[in-house]
């Protein structure tokens, strides 16, 4: 048997540090190693998250609750303007028609005072303008049409109208006419709309507006024309298609329709004379044509002819062409 060795007292005590040393080394490991400052910067990070989140939180408010508001708003400015109405137009044709019409005579000024009443504000002249001293003439309303209306605004309008009327002097016996001549004027009716009636807010005025037209022309969409043998049946078809629209009852019609009654016909009330130009485009899709045409009618009570321009869409069903529908292509501009 071998004998341990037995160690010193100095080996012991050597052996008893690196025991402590080593001990020391895992507790050295075990500890994280942060960087000086570490703890503030992770709570600035946290108060800054934090800080962000309150912040969107109030903008999302904000944004979703001025939406709201917003969409008030924009219904209140939406809302119509009962002076720019049909009832509001109707009103202003007739005030025209009180204000065109008047004997001179202290009787008839004084039934065209009366007439007026109805229409005007309370702050207005009772004769609406219309100076009553020394008139030599007689009016009488003839008619009035639309030629335009403006919105002021808040139940607010100005309608612009062409008024015909009649100015005519009687014989010294009051009765026979011995003058006429005729008028017309552009009459600017101011109208509002106060929630329960419509009324003149301030005196009539006169303008003048320029008659006739700058248009030049309105362009179509750019189109492929239809190659020469499907417009040479395409234009067969038509004349087949005009005289049944023009003369025949619907349901001879909608034989030639791609549904029935797609398109109402003219019931005999005119007669078919001719296609007198049509130019065939290509759809995109197969055997579908846009065609633009001017066609002669004839009244069959006057003999009157009349040309006209209609935009047809031509289809190929069931071999056969039939109208799929007529003036519903879109896309034209004015030029």
């Amino acid at each position: 048997m071998f004998s341990k060795k037995k160690r010193s007292s100095t080996e012991q005590h050597d052996d008893h540090q690196k025991i402590e040393q080593q001990s020391k080394k895992k507790k050295v490991k075990n500890i994280s190693l942060r960087p000086k400052g570490f703890i503030a910067r992770k709570a600035g990070v946290i108060a800054f998250w934090t800080l962000f989140s309150f912040i969107l939180l109030v903008v999302f408010v904000n944004v979703f609750g001025s939406s709201d508001e917003v969409n008030a708003d924009q219904k209140i400015e939406i809302k119509t303007n009962k002076a720019m109405s049909q009832e509001a137009v109707q009103f202003a044709k007739d005030f025209s028609q009180d204000y065109f019409t008047w004997v001179n005579s202290t009787e008839g000024i004084k039934q065209r005072q009366e007439a007026l009443a109805k229409y005007l504000g309370s702050n207005l002249n009772e004769h609406a303008g219309l100076g009553i001293d020394n008139l030599s003439w007689n009016s009488q309303f003839v008619d009035a049409v639309v030629k335009g209306t403006e919105d002021k605004g808040n139940n607010i309008s100005t309608i612009t109208l062409k008024v015909n009327f009649k100015l005519y002097q009687f014989e010294e016996d009051g009765v026979t006419v011995k003058d006429e001549k005729a008028g017309v004027k552009y009459f600017v009716v101011p109208v509002a709309y106060d929630g329960h009636s419509f009324g003149i807010y301030e005196l009539p005025k006169f303008t003048y507006i320029q008659e006739g037209t700058t248009l030049n022309k309105v362009t179509y969409p750019k189109l492929k024309r239809a190659e020469e043998k499907d417009t040479t049946e395409v234009r067969g078809f038509l004349t087949t298609f005009f005289r049944s629209y023009a003369e025949d009852p619907q349901d001879q019609l909608n034989y030639l329709l791609a549904e029935d009654d797609v398109i109402q016909g003219l019931n005999n009330t005119m007669a078919f004379d001719k296609v007198k130009s049509a130019e065939i485009f290509k759809a995109n899709e197969d055997k579908e044509f846009v065609v633009y045409t001017e066609v002669t009618f004839i009244d069959p009570d006057s003999g009157i002819p009349f040309n006209t321009n209609y935009q047809l869409t031509v289809i190929q069903k069931s071999g056969k062409y039939v109208v799929s529908g007529m003036d519903e292509h879109k896309g034209q501009a004015v030029k």
